[in-house]
């Protein structure tokens, strides 16, 4: 029987769907940003690769479920390209139009979202949650191309000597650094993009708070789809085939395509930055649809734990930032993320799933202890992660080890959650957070 696989070096396609041509070739040839990492050059040298594979796959099965099959994403790049960007961008159009009567109430939905599935306290942030009448501009901070600091910026910033002739070992040092913090901000980022993508369906089945039982005293959850059917009963439908299509178009648009749209204002369907200087810290996201400006919220609840990847030392954090908060970077993480989170959201312990108003709340955490790890750990628990065989029932070595530091960092923060809740009815006292356990090397 013939292989249904049609391959291309390491870059396996199940069915006509194909990915754009110069990305494939980057994969291939070992040039993206992940492949570059130091930490990863000791692995499988076919672990991205096949990784990239899956994540195109699952993007392909997302597009075949929304619009119950492949035909738009089949044929040339550029034909592909062509037809994707008229289709979706006059169903956009469509939703704007049906938006345009609702939008305060759809931001404030989007708000009171992020709220319930974080667990949020109305103190905890500020939102400024807006829907754009167009595309936007590149967000402060993010850079059209990676720019490389010099050898002689980052001797300066990572050495430990203050010695303008540091030796030879000083010097190698700071270069090892500076990639070991480059990396791990990469795979943050990553991180954070693939968990925000997976999180912006809520409004398909999540729910939330929409008032109180007269007679019993007890909440009244409404889920979201059907509060959105009321608006409109085309919306969750629509928004469902423009989020799948949107995402699919990461993988089939060229990178300097993507940089020339950006510089005339059309590129970003979605942006998302943090005030840091009002109190409490303020996430003012911007998208252009509900699910868009959803998503960026999401991503901004997170980016805030997410700090803790990047170094204390403010020059030290701004070398590594300008060299991975880049347009192409945050490309390549929108189409690697969801493989990653998936990866590790089946290894995650079941009872995280069972009450959606706590997940969210574990799952900022997690990312907050994950940053917050040392260099050996975040990389070897990655690597744990990335073990090739993903089945559910055989688990190997690598992966049962990745479960268990898995289980044991989300029940140290179940235990903190438990903690908090007892002070903030009895007023214990319990100054603690959420910080790695680097006394239990044990653990990954």
């Amino acid at each position: 029987m013939a292989n249904r696989y049609r391959t291309v070096n390491e870059v396996e396609y199940d069915g006509r769907p194909r990915m754009e041509p110069q990305k494939q070739r980057d994969i291939e040839s070992r040039r993206t940003q992940y492949h570059k990492m130091s930490p990863f050059k000791d692995t499988d040298e076919n672990v991205l690769d096949k990784l990239a594979t899956q994540g195109f796959k699952l993007s392909v099965d997302k597009v075949r479920k929304a619009l119950g099959s492949t035909e738009k994403i089949e044929g040339t790049n550029l034909e592909v390209l062509r037809n994707l960007s008229t289709y979706v961008g006059d169903m956009i159009y469509t939703i704007k139009e049906k938006e345009a009567g609702i939008t305060n109430s759809l931001e404030n939905l989007a708000v009171k979202i992020v709220k319930r599935m974080f667990n949020l306290s109305d103190d905890k942030f500020l939102f400024d949650a807006k829907l754009t009448g167009g595309p936007l501009p590149p967000a402060a901070g993010m850079r059209l191309t990676n720019k490389e600091p010099s050898v002689e910026e980052v001797q300066k910033a990572f050495s430990k000597s203050d010695s303008p002739e540091a030796d030879m070992d000083d010097f190698i040092q700071a270069m090892e650094t500076f990639d070991l913090e480059t990396a791990k901000r990469t795979f943050i980022n990553t991180l954070v993009q693939g968990f925000s993508l997976q999180d912006a369906s809520y409004y398909k089945y999540g729910s939330i708070e929409t008032g109180v039982d007269p007679e019993t005293n007890e909440k009244i959850f409404t889920n979201i789809s059907e509060i959105l059917n009321k608006y409109d009963g085309e919306l969750v439908e629509l928004y469902s085939i423009s989020q799948a299509i949107l995402e699919h178009l990461y993988w089939i648009y060229p990178e300097e395509y993507t940089k020339n749209l950006i510089k005339q204002g059309a590129g970003q369907v979605g942006q998302v930055e943090i005030d840091d200087e009002t109190d409490p810290v303020t996430i003012k996201a911007r998208g252009l649809t509900f699910p868009i400006l959803l998503h960026e919220l999401i991503k901004g609840v997170m980016k805030v734990p997410a700090t803790f990847a990047l170094p204390d030392d403010p020059t030290q954090a701004n070398l590594v930032m300008q060299s991975t908060d880049t347009v192409p970077n945050e490309a390549w993480a929108l189409m690697f993320g969801p493989i990653m989170t998936n990866r590790i959201t089946k290894l995650l312990p079941t009872r995280m799933f069972e009450d959606e108003s706590i997940r969210g709340e574990i799952l900022f955490n997690l990312i907050h202890t994950i940053a917050n790890s040392n260099h050996k750990r975040f990389f070897k628990l990655l690597k744990l992660v990335w073990d090739e065989n993903q089945d559910e029932i055989i688990r190997t070595g690598n992966l049962k080890k990745a479960e268990e530091a898995l289980n044991f960092y989300v029940t140290e923060i179940e235990n903190k959650m438990k903690e908090r809740y007892l002070k903030d009815k009895f007023g214990e006292e319990d100054d603690e957070d959420f910080d790695d356990t680097d006394d239990d090397e044990t653990m990954v």
